[in-house]
């Protein structure tokens, strides 16, 4: 009988995320239609996407030293 509930409930939580997944994947198309518009409208949109991607790249070295040296002690 417990089976039987649980698999119940983890089947409506599995219906729940499908819904979630449903509106995530609109959200993305609209993210990369935008970022798509950005690239092709001119080349300072590109050097500011390059500027934008080195930050996040250098973020991440940041946070991975950061989180490596925290580890350790």
């Amino acid at each position: 009988m417990d089976i039987d509930s649980e698999a119940k409930e983890q089947n409506r939580y599995m219906d729940g995320m499908g819904s979630d997944f449903d509106s995530n994947v609109g959200l993305l198309g609209g993210t990369i239609k935008r970022f798509d518009t950005m690239l092709s409208s001119g080349r300072g949109n590109r050097k500011m996407m390059c500027y934008l991607i080195g930050v996040i790249i250098l973020i991440f070295f940041v946070a991975y030293f950061l989180i490596g040296r925290v580890t350790r002690h």
